[in-house]
Formats: structure tokens, C-alpha cells, sequence
């Protein structure tokens, strides 16, 4: 659990080699109802399966490349200021800004 988020990884799952809306359609078929990812990409190409899975939602989380630490911080203090809400059939927005330190 992070954050107060059940979360597994697609590498825990064994979904490595899905794409797009594979991935998303197995998440749901698995009972989850949010996908996070770094991918806007992702994003853009899922919008057809969220239409189509409309119980599902995703949240697009843009930060810069920087270490574990650094995002971790960020993250949380990102997440402590305004949660995220994701709205089944929807796509949202968590944008990071993280200090070079």
C-alpha cells in the first residue's frame, strides 16, 4: 500500500508484454479500477478502452527524471496537497515538481 493506495506493478503481475488496451482491459478483467502510469502516450492510446471500460479510470503522473528519493518526496508531498480523484471512463493529471537538491 502506498499512500493509501493497493497498488502492484505490471512486472508483478506478469503483464510486461501487454500493450495500451491489453493492459488495460486485463487491470479490469484483474478488478482494478485505476491505472497509474508515467506514460502520457499511454494515456492518449487508452482513451478508446476507457470508453469501453467505463468503470475504469487513469491517472497520468508527469515528473521529471530524477532519483527514487527525490521523486518519493515529491510524490507525497504532490499527493498531501491534492489527492487524486480519478473518475471512472476518465483520465486525470498529477503534475510533480521536484527540486534538484
Amino acid at each position: 500500500m502506498v499512500y493509501g493506495l493497493n497498488g502492484e506493478t505490471v512486472g508483478s503481475r506478469g503483464w510486461g508484454r501487454l500493450r495500451n488496451g491489453e493492459l488495460v482491459a486485463a487491470a479490469h478483467a484483474a478488478g482494478f479500477d485505476v491505472i497509474l502510469t508515467r506514460d502520457a502516450r499511454f494515456a492518449e492510446s487508452a482513451a478508446k478502452s476507457l470508453k469501453a471500460l467505463p468503470t475504469m479510470a487513469l491517472v497520468v503522473i508527469r515528473l521529471p527524471q530524477r532519483s527514487w528519493p527525490l521523486y518519493a518526496d515529491a510524490f507525497r508531498d504532490a499527493w498531501s496537497r491534492a489527492p487524486v480523484r480519478p473518475q471512472p471512463g476518465q483520465s486525470c493529471l498529477l503534475a510533480l515538481n521536484v527540486q534538484r537538491r
